[in-house]
């Protein structure tokens, strides 16, 4: 927008000036912190180049969403790693959304760390009106953004797999799950993925109660580096048996 760039223009002609004030001055040491601390001819056009390819990521994320409103034969799209953020992501969602878009099928957006509430929000929002996403993975991006996705099997029929690995969620993350579960008659959920979560005593219990719910038709459950089996051998390992 005109802030940023009247920003990324102040940012340049300031680290300009001083970069050619540091080279006309030639008892000053760049690396003197008594001195103005002048902004390397290096570091100023690295830090220019990043500002720049923000825009030119926006951009791109821009075209990439008009293709999801007009193309009707993609199915599946990776964005994983692809230093994603709010913003970003509201871009690729309302591109989904407002297009109508019922083609695509599998959505995956793991690795992008810089994801917060916004973006939990959105993919809450996603999975609950998507008529055509059902397979979403969140790995490795923010406890918020699993925490709502579980949240959001509640009011989907769509949804039939889910990744939320490695989100730090901890063990109240198999109740939220449950309860998803349990009020949702039209729950389609066939895969989920906690892997690199954490969960207890309490949650395997929780897990040996949702299982057997009759409505729900999961045959595919990655709890890996959740817990330790043997720790609750008495109740862990008998009720996964």
């Amino acid at each position: 927008d005109e802030e940023d760039l009247e920003a990324l223009e102040d940012i340049s002609s300031i680290a300009l000036q001083r970069t050619a004030q540091a080279s006309h001055d030639a008892t000053a040491s760049r690396y003197d912190v008594t001195q103005a601390m002048p902004l390397p001819q290096e570091m100023a056009e690295q830090a220019i180049e990043t500002i720049a390819q923000r825009y030119d990521r926006f951009e791109g994320i821009q075209s990439l969403t008009d293709v999801l409103q007009s193309n009707n034969a993609l199915t599946e799209l990776y964005l994983d790693n692809c230093c994603l953020c709010d913003k970003t992501l509201k871009i690729i969602v309302d591109g989904l959304l407002l297009g109508n878009n019922r083609s695509l099928h599998k959505l995956t957006l793991s690795k992008n760390d810089a994801f917060g509430e916004k973006a939990s929000m959105l993919i809450k929002d996603l999975i609950i009106s998507s008529h055509s996403v059902d397979d979403i993975a969140v790995g490795t991006t923010h406890p918020s953004v699993a925490e709502r996705a579980l949240l959001a099997i509640e009011q989907t029929s769509v949804l039939k797999r889910l990744d939320v690995s490695w989100n730090d969620l901890g063990q109240d993350m198999v109740q939220t799950l449950h309860d998803s579960v349990e009020r949702n008659a039209r729950c389609s959920l066939e895969a989920l993925v906690l892997t690199g979560n954490t969960m207890n005593e309490q949650s395997v219990l929780i897990m040996g109660r949702m299982l057997p719910m009759p409505h729900l038709r999961l045959t595919f459950l990655d709890m890996g580096s959740c817990l330790r089996l043997t720790e609750y051998e008495d109740m862990g390992c008998k009720l996964m048996q």
